[in-house]
């Protein structure tokens, strides 16, 4: 569990459908629970995956193709490290 908000990055499938991190930013809510992955994705960018609940996450640009609409599922996102 976390103790302060934070930007975060949103996922998007890519080449053998791995997730790999967007630019597209999102507020990742206080007292987020994040269980860590391990992705690689975004070592280049410092960056490293976690498996939060979608309703912790307050988009900062609107793209539905990036927000899960369904709050009691998760949703991939790249904090940095």
């Amino acid at each position: 569990m976390r103790n302060k908000s934070m930007i975060c990055y949103l996922s998007e499938i890519g080449h053998g459908n791995f997730y790999y991190p967007t630019d597209i930013k999102a507020v990742l809510n206080d007292l987020c629970e994040c269980e860590p992955m391990n992705y690689l994705g975004g070592s280049s960018r410092n960056l490293k995956a976690v498996k939060v609940k979608s309703s912790c996450l307050v988009p900062l640009e609107l793209n539905d193709s990036f927000v899960n609409k369904n709050l009691n599922s998760y949703s991939i996102v790249w904090v940095k490290i």
